[in-house]
């Protein structure tokens, strides 16, 4: 089976062409695939793998999976890799073009095109402007979290100087806290967790532990959420940069509640995976 592995600022995807359904036609297939291919050991590793297949509305549908073979309707990151590679293969010869997600679609704009490194543009869609906070009690202490759906669930808790400004710290609170926030039974679906600094007006750094990946370099979907929290509860500007580990994202919040995130896809390499 012939893929592509990508990354959007250090979120890395596998990526396969199946529009002709000739490999993994069914569900349990996908998610059986996906969880081999994505293993950092026993596979190639990744984040998550996505399916390029036929749709009736758009020029192309995503399929998402996972890193564990769970299916997702929607990944921030993985779309703009996405609009890389059907750009790049030639399967749109357009620049800016529509994908079917889980989530709906999503128009893609390929604002500058490169060999290895493109930049696009995706317009996310509305979140659905049912934002509520909450006190949240995880081992010994109470936090203040914020949830919204941003395609796909998003908690978002703002980290204080305590563990904020120090690295070591910073990293052992989200690995202890974030998998715990993930299957918190008030999250029904379980959800992703994103850990949120405020370093100016027009800055935040974004730390996040996804659900059925775990600790990743970046989130789009996440970015999105939290520059909404930032916007809507902090007082932020509407325009924001989501500095993550991996890389960096421009947030747009529009008045009408329409979120645009610009940001890198690069192509790491392409190969062949013996099923």
């Amino acid at each position: 089976m012939e893929f592509w592995k990508m990354h959007g600022a250090g979120n890395d995807f596998i990526i396969a062409d199946n529009r002709e359904n000739q490999f993994a036609g069914n569900l349990p297939e996908k998610s059986k695939l996906a969880k081999s291919m994505c293993h950092r050991h026993f596979g190639i590793g990744a984040d998550g793998m996505i399916f390029a297949e036929k749709s009736s509305i758009c020029s192309i549908k995503m399929s998402f999976f996972n890193a564990d073979g769970s299916e997702a309707t929607m990944c921030g990151n993985g779309i703009r890799c996405f609009a890389k590679y059907i750009y790049d293969k030639g399967i749109s010869p357009e620049t800016e073009f529509d994908i079917e997600t889980g989530d709906g679609a999503k128009r893609v704009k390929i604002i500058e095109s490169r060999q290895d490194l493109s930049t696009v543009r995706v317009e996310m869609g509305k979140w659905d402007n049912n934002l509520i906070e909450f006190d949240l009690h995880v081992f010994d202490q109470t936090l203040t979290v914020s949830f919204l759906h941003m395609g796909v669930p998003h908690a978002v808790y703002f980290m204080d100087d305590r563990h904020g400004s120090d690295v070591s710290l910073r990293e052992d609170f989200i690995l202890k806290f974030g998998p715990a926030i993930e299957k918190n039974p008030i999250f029904k679906e379980g959800t992703n967790v994103n850990f949120v600094q405020i370093l100016d007006n027009q800055r935040i750094r974004v730390d996040t532990w996804e659900r059925g990946a775990g600790r990743t370099l970046a989130c789009g979907t996440g970015a999105s959420a939290s520059v909404i929290v930032a916007s809507r509860l902090k007082g932020l500007h509407n325009e924001l940069d989501a500095e993550m580990p991996g890389g960096t994202v421009k947030i747009t919040l529009l008045e009408d509640d329409g979120v645009f995130m610009e940001g890198p896809a690069r192509t790491i390499c392409k190969g062949t995976y013996l099923l």
